[in-house]
């Protein structure tokens, strides 16, 4: 048996491998001189970004005497101190803890009965402190504050069972805002001392709702609050001042048009848009009109034209004006 084997061989001469090398170190250079210098920029950028955003976590025990620390709420001044409210589950006291000479320093509030559960706390622009807290055994909303130079509380309601969750906010001007749960009737209720002296009211009464509230106030003394629907498992949100719509009547009708009028209030300025909705079914509404934009604090005259009605057909129609993060709707004509 004869067998032939062929092979091909390759041969890399000295130039070419010369060659490679040069390239090599050219390519080297190149990533030396430009690519790494950006790699460490991106690095660098990354540690400087990462160290101001997040720095690093310090913790400190604030007050360790008995069981205490529930139902804390902080807040921070214009100086960069902090004011901290919480409960003292071992006396039924409110607590107070502030840094503002530079350590810490804690103090009994108030030690009446047994109070400071859900506690909120805000701080105004001079420094003043302002605390709204629950009365356990009145079941009572209570409120503390340092305005005149020492503490001094109150009961701002005690209507039924009243105060749970509160949560407390201040306006330029001094005047304080609460939102808080009423337990008896599962309404959210809302306070202020704006006039001078304490209001309270149920500003959202449908359904089990005002669990779990947080208040805010803008430049404009405007108030919101966000809150729990434990009804439906809903967030819900209210405001004041919210667009007023009010229904007017209805002119120029045809076979098949009509104009429809009514007015909104913006209140205070705040852009919005109202509009119609109508159906030849009291209470649903099939159609949608066109919108108008509303602003000011005024009530406007807001007239729209609809078409494409059926003739001899009853139409009911409501106005609804959205602005403000809110809807309101004004009555069925």
């Amino acid at each position: 048996m004869q067998s032939n084997m062929k092979g091909d061989c390759k041969t890399i001469s000295m130039n070419d491998y010369s060659l490679k090398q040069r390239e090599e170190k050219v390519w080297h250079k190149r990533y030396t001189r430009k690519v790494l210098p950006v790699l460490f920029f991106i690095f660098l950028i990354h540690i400087l970004v990462h160290a101001y955003v997040f720095g690093s976590w310090g913790t400190s025990t604030v007050d360790s005497v008995v069981d205490v620390g529930k139902y804390s709420s902080i807040g921070v001044g214009t100086s960069g101190a902090v004011y901290i409210s919480y409960y003292d589950d071992t006396n039924g006291d409110l607590k107070y803890a502030t840094n503002v000479s530079g350590s810490w320093a804690t103090s009994a509030v108030d030690s009446v009965a047994d109070v400071g559960k859900y506690s909120s706390i805000a701080v105004g622009t001079s420094g003043a402190v302002y605390i709204s807290y629950y009365d356990d055994t009145n079941g009572d909303l209570k409120y503390a504050t340092n305005v005149s130079g020492s503490w001094g509380t109150s009961t701002v309601d005690s209507v039924v069972d009243v105060g749970k969750y509160s949560s407390i906010g201040v306006g330029t001007s001094g005047a304080v805002y609460i939102s808080y749960y009423d337990d008896t009737n599962s309404d959210l209720k809302y306070a202020t001392n704006v006039s001078g002296s304490w209001a309270t009211s149920a500003v959202d009464s449908v359904a089990e709702v005002g669990k779990y509230s947080s208040i805010d106030v803008g430049t404009s003394g405007a108030v919101y609050i966000s809150y729990y629907d434990n009804t439906n498992g809903d967030l819900r949100y209210i405001v004041d001042p919210a667009p007023v719509a009010t229904t007017g009547s209805v002119s120029g009708i045809t076979t098949i048009a009509a104009t429809l009028g009514g007015t909104v209030n913006a209140n205070n300025g705040y852009a919005t848009s109202a509009y119609y909705q109508y159906g030849a079914i009291s209470g649903s509404y099939s159609g949608t009109s066109t919108t108008q934009s509303i602003s000011g604090s005024i009530d406007t005259a807001v007239n729209i034209d609809i078409s494409g009605l059926n003739a001899a057909t009853n139409y009911y129609y409501r106005i609804v004006a959205q602005g403000n993060g809110v809807t309101t709707y004004g009555s069925e004509g």
